[in-house]
């Protein structure tokens, strides 16, 4: 059909349809294909420590019933 393997999964379910899509439909679902594969990706291209981060969570001071701060 003229696509890369990457494109397997797409073409197949493609190729499978009943009745056969229109070239307009097809062309849909592979541009939503590759753009799902392309959001797929970025976080492949960066490092994991670019990726991955902590955050300390703040923490309310303790109050009393009265709504004043302990200390």
């Amino acid at each position: 059909m003229g696509l890369n393997d990457q494109y397997g999964i797409i073409r197949s379910q493609i190729l499978n349809m009943e009745p056969f899509p229109s070239i307009n439909k097809a062309y849909a679902f592979v541009t939503k294909e590759k753009k799902q594969l392309a959001i797929a990706s970025i976080g492949r291209d960066q490092p994991i420590e670019v990726a991955v981060f902590t955050v300390k969570p703040f923490i309310f001071p303790p109050r009393d019933f009265a709504g004043e701060q302990q200390r």
